[in-house]
C-alpha cells in the first residue's frame, strides 16, 4: 500500500474537509510463506473443529433418535456437505490465492484440483471413514444370514476390498504422476513442504483404507477361516487384479502383493477364535 499527495480513488480527508493524501492499493497483495503458512493451518484447524462439532452434534441426536443407521448417512451426508459448501462457494476465497491451491503444483481432476483440496479432501475422506469404522458392526449382521447368503456377501465383501485397493492405489499414483513434487526421501535437498504435503495426504489415504476395510477383513476372515477356502479365494481375486492392471496398464500390478499381504495378516491373526485382533496391529 502506497501513500499519495495526488488525489485518487482511496482519498483521505481532515476534519475540515481538506485533502491530505490518497491510499494507492496494490492489484494484487503477495502474501508471504509465513503467512500462507498461518492461513492455512487456520483454515484446516477451523475445518477439523466443524467436522467435530458435526460429530457431536449426532452424537446428541443419538440420546434421542434410536435408529442409527440413518444418523450415520447423515452424518456422512453431512461432512460432504460441509466440504462442498466449502469448494463451490470457495470459502474462504483468499485461500484459492495461495500456491498450495493453484493447479500449478498439483491437479489431476475436478474432486483433486489443487494439493491444499487433495489435504482437505484426504482429511474429509479420513473422517468419513473413521465415522464408519467406529460403526460399522457387518459380523453379527452377517451370523444371521442363511449359509448361502452369508459366503455370497462375504465374497462380495472380499471383492469389494480389492475395489478400495484399486481407488487408493491410483489415488496415490495420480500423486505421484500429476505433480510437480519430489517424493525423493534419498535426496533431502529436493524434499519441499509441498512434499511433505503430498506425503501427508499419501498417510490420510492409507489410514483411510484401512478404517473402510477393518471390520470387513475381520467378517471375511471370520468367514472364511479355513485356509482352504481363504487362500484359494484370495490368489483367485488376486489374479484377476493382477490381469485387469495389465490389461488397463494405468495401475501398478505388482501392488497385488501388498493387499495379499494386507489380508493374510488379518487371517494369521484370527485362525483361532480366542485371538482379537486390534486396530494398532494392523497399523504397525
Amino acid at each position: 500500500t502506497l501513500i499519495s499527495q495526488e488525489e485518487s480513488e482511496y482519498k483521505i480527508y481532515s476534519k475540515e474537509g481538506n485533502f491530505i493524501f490518497s491510499l494507492i492499493f496494490p492489484d494484487q497483495f503477495h502474501i508471504s510463506d509465513h503467512q500462507s503458512f498461518i492461513i492455512v493451518s487456520f483454515y484446516l484447524l477451523t475445518f477439523i473443529f466443524l467436522i467435530f462439532t458435526l460429530i457431536y452434534c449426532y452424537l446428541f441426536l443419538g440420546l434421542y433418535f434410536k435408529n442409527k443407521t440413518i444418523l450415520i448417512f447423515g452424518l456422512v451426508f453431512d461432512i460432504l456437505i460441509l466440504r462442498w459448501i466449502t469448494i463451490f462457494f470457495k470459502i474462504p476465497e483468499i485461500l484459492y490465492s495461495l500456491p498450495l491451491f493453484k493447479p500449478s503444483i498439483f491437479a489431476s481432476s475436478n474432486v483433486f484440483p489443487s494439493l491444499g483440496d487433495l489435504l482437505v479432501n484426504s482429511i474429509t475422506i479420513l473422517a468419513i471413514s473413521f465415522v464408519i469404522f467406529k460403526n460399522l458392526k457387518v459380523t453379527p449382521w452377517l451370523n444371521k444370514q442363511n449359509k448361502g447368503k452369508r459366503y455370497a456377501l462375504t465374497t462380495a465383501f472380499l471383492i469389494l476390498v480389492f475395489v478400495m485397493f484399486f481407488v487408493l492405489c491410483s489415488s496415490l499414483g495420480s500423486i505421484i504422476t500429476n505433480s510437480n513434487i519430489s517424493f525423493d526421501l534419498f535426496n533431502v535437498t529436493s524434499i519441499s513442504s509441498y512434499s511433505l504435503i503430498g506425503l501427508l495426504c499419501f498417510g490420510l489415504l492409507i489410514l483411510s483404507f484401512i478404517f473402510l476395510t477393518y471390520e470387513i477383513s475381520v467378517t471375511i476372515v471370520r468367514i472364511y477361516i479355513s485356509w482352504k477356502l481363504f487362500f484359494p479365494l484370495l490368489i483367485l481375486f488376486a489374479s484377476i487384479y493382477f490381469l485387469i492392471c495389465k490389461e488397463l496398464q494405468n495401475c501398478d500390478s505388482l501392488v497385488v502383493v501388498f493387499i495379499m499381504i494386507y489380508l493374510s495378516f488379518f487371517w494369521i491373526y484370527l485362525r483361532k477364535d480366542d485371538i482379537n485382533l486390534l486396530l494398532t496391529s494392523v497399523l504397525f
